[in-house]
């Protein structure tokens, strides 16, 4: 349709992501096929064995409730993407007479079946990217449990273990060294199980999740433009225009939403793994030297949501989510500006 521009043709932007919209739509679908019958995925979903039975009731509860979410949200989708492409298609093509009424027409056929497993492949892939994401955080929350259980171990064990100092004996010192050495071991296990698992994640989803993401932060660029050449001009609007904006723009800040939100997040609560160990620590009465060791071990394998080996955080998210802020209060207010000022 980017060479007859007919309709449901909108802009060139427009109908280019609506054409390129189908290869993160199938690339995601491979990818997803592939991961879900893998030994990662078996590993990840064996990892809830480990969670309390309350927990899992919550999770279950919660899976529940964004399933329903996803099935409405994604037939009420469907339908905007219908009515902004396919019903103004074949609208057209029953009035016009000329030589592109018949491929108006066939385009406006072949949509109403391809368009729905093309927005469930896309909503498929936004729930399981936020799927895994929730199996990453219950696998942190276990290994913080698990954290809390070796130091109380070590700690009830023998005090001595956390808060004997090198200012003490050499032989006293030496003794308690091999069962140090032991905590630490256990210690640096359950965090590094965490790490391994979200960084093997991270590794196989990250070209599918900056592709989407990619895409989805254009769709949100294109459709701000497009509202305000609405607002600030006469032009006339057609009502699938509408729907298509719609479709572009919900998408888009569907996926940027939940690739900044559970990214961050996963990496907030790897980052309670070391608060809270040291918090642990501090409270045994450890030592100085103990502390920095275990302090060490915390820092260099806590859990981390990761693009391409870098770790997302609440720093790397903010310029993005801050220019995107500025360039949507730069529309709006030059939409408002031309809407209140007096015209000749």
């Amino acid at each position: 349709n980017l060479y007859f521009m007919q309709t449901p043709f909108h802009n060139v932007a427009v109908d280019f992501l609506t054409a390129y919209v189908h290869v993160p739509a199938f690339q995601s679908w491979i990818f997803w096929r592939r991961l879900e019958g893998s030994a990662h995925a078996r590993d990840m979903i064996g990892s809830l064995q480990s969670i309390t039975l309350e927990r899992a009731g919550q999770f279950n509860m919660i899976v529940r409730i964004v399933g329903w979410l996803v099935l409405v949200t994604m037939i009420v989708m469907s339908g905007i993407v219908l009515c902004g492409y396919s019903l103004p298609t074949q609208l057209e093509a029953e009035k016009s007479m000329n030589m592109t009424s018949h491929f108006m027409f066939w385009h406006g056929a072949i949509m109403w079946p391809v368009i729905p497993p093309v927005i469930s492949s896309i909503f498929a892939s936004y729930s399981m990217i936020w799927f895994f994401c929730c199996l990453h955080l219950l696998e942190i929350e276990t290994c913080i449990v698990n954290v809390t259980t070796c130091v109380d171990v070590a700690q009830k064990e023998n005090p001595e273990v956390l808060t004997l100092a090198s200012e003490h004996s050499l032989s006293e010192f030496r003794l308690h060294r091999a069962q140090f050495e032991f905590f630490l071991s256990k210690l640096q296990n359950n965090i590094a199980r965490s790490q391994r698992r979200l960084n093997h994640s991270c590794n196989l989803w990250s070209f599918v999740a900056f592709h989407l993401l990619i895409f989805s932060w254009i769709q949100i660029l294109v459709v701000t433009r497009n509202l305000r050449r609405l607002g600030t001009t006469d032009h006339s609007y057609g009502f699938h225009w509408v729907f298509q904006d719609v479709f572009h723009l919900g998408g888009g800040a569907t996926l940027v939403t939940i690739m900044l939100s559970m990214g961050t997040g996963v990496t907030m609560v790897g980052q309670r793994i070391k608060t809270e160990g040291k918090a642990l620590m501090c409270k045994c009465g450890a030592s100085k030297e103990k502390l920095s060791v275990v302090l060490s071990i915390l820092s260099s394998h806590t859990p981390q949501f990761q693009f391409f080996g870098e770790p997302v955080n609440v720093g790397k998210c903010a310029p993005f989510v801050f220019a995107t802020a500025i360039l949507l209060f730069d529309a709006v207010t030059d939409i408002l500006q031309y809407q209140i000022t007096p015209t000749d």
